[in-house]
């Protein structure tokens, strides 16, 4: 089915689908898809497809306005549990967390601004990626452009499109440049990356990790959630100097969390057992 677009200055047949929009905008800025592919797929007219990319949303598209409840709050009890178990850490490590827990409840412009990075380093199951999810929501809720993206599944997303020869087009979506407005596929103010540590790299995977890390570097904002300490990190990347480039940069300007403790998932898995013989020995 064709869209319609209307002329500028025209009040009507506004297109307002943002959702099929960005799929459109996606495809092409991001996958790398040809522009005649991209009419195929989505069964639209080569003139439609170039107001499309011209614009970063649908003409007469309204943006909704932002909900009054906050989007954090259901994060906000995890972060408030962490505080109370880092009471007897040294002061500064108190004061990162409380940090953390500042950002969350309304500044998290300020971090992104400065164009700072979030560490969260901790065993598994004690809440990372509950916090790093926490401050992309808080950021989305500021109007900022934000992405989330498994390592493991990046890595792998760049290693695809270096072979179809379009890194290059997806490395210049992810770093965000002072100005820049967050458009839908288009550079983000924020990136998150998820579970480093968890698989180990190749050399070229490794090598293109530390590309995102280096563009970003001083531009952009990076949470980062892992299990493993820094000394470790060359268990992953493999090489010493490049993990030793990467973590140089990553911990120039950068707030670290350390979330141990006992893992959640395994505390509810014994609370749900001990609920199961519970329930056995009433009945």
């Amino acid at each position: 089915m064709e869209w319609s677009i209307p002329d500028e200055g025209s009040q009507t047949g506004v297109y307002t689908d943002m959702e099929q929009w960005t799929d459109v905008r996606r495809a092409v800025l991001v996958e790398g898809i040809s522009k005649r592919a991209a009419c195929r797929r989505f069964g639209i007219h080569w003139d439609t497809l170039q107001r499309i990319l011209q614009h970063s949303a649908p003409p007469g598209y309204v943006r909704k306005q932002a909900s009054e409840k906050s989007v954090i709050a259901p994060w906000l009890g995890r972060l408030g549990e962490l505080i109370e178990a880092n009471r007897d850490l040294p002061r500064k490590q108190r004061y990162t967390v409380k940090r953390m827990w500042d950002v969350l409840c309304g500044e998290v412009g300020e971090f992104i601004d400065r164009n700072e990075n979030v560490l969260l380093i901790g065993n598994s199951g004690t809440g990372k990626t509950h916090l790093a999810i926490a401050l992309g929501l808080a950021a989305c809720h500021e109007g900022r452009s934000v992405r989330f993206f498994g390592v493991t599944g990046l890595v792998t997303a760049l290693l695809e499109a270096r072979e179809d020869r379009r890194l290059e087009r997806m490395l210049k979506q992810l770093p965000a440049g002072h100005g820049t407005p967050a458009v839908p596929g288009g550079r983000q103010d924020l990136l998150v990356l998820d579970e480093l540590g968890y698989v180990p790299f190749t050399k070229a995977g490794a090598e293109l990790l530390f590309e995102v890390v280096s563009r970003a570097y001083e531009r952009q904002s990076l949470i980062i959630t892992t299990n493993l300490p820094f000394e470790q990190w060359v268990e992953v990347c493999g090489s010493e100097r490049l993990t030793g480039a990467m973590l140089d940069r990553l911990t120039h300007r950068v707030h670290i969390v350390e979330a141990n403790g006992e893992s959640y998932r395994l505390r509810d898995s014994q609370q749900r057992i001990r609920r199961k013989r519970t329930e056995r020995i009433e009945t």
